[in-house]
């Protein structure tokens, strides 16, 4: 009896730490896509500018 408890136990505590993994992963993970929209926001902002100044300097 005190086996199979032993492995009950350890396949209890290796689910709750793969849930904590990938809860922590999936948190990081947002916050990493997070940020690289802000700077593909940022790069698109910056490009439409240049492409706006371009125009009125060719054609203004």
């Amino acid at each position: 009896m005190p086996k199979e408890i032993y492995i009950f136990l350890g396949a209890v505590i290796g689910a709750l730490a793969a849930y904590i993994t990938a809860r922590v992963t999936g948190r990081n993970q947002i916050r990493i896509a997070e940020i690289n929209a802000n700077k593909d926001i940022r790069l698109q902002d910056e490009k439409l500018l240049d492409d706006v100044s371009t125009l009125f300097r060719t054609h203004g």
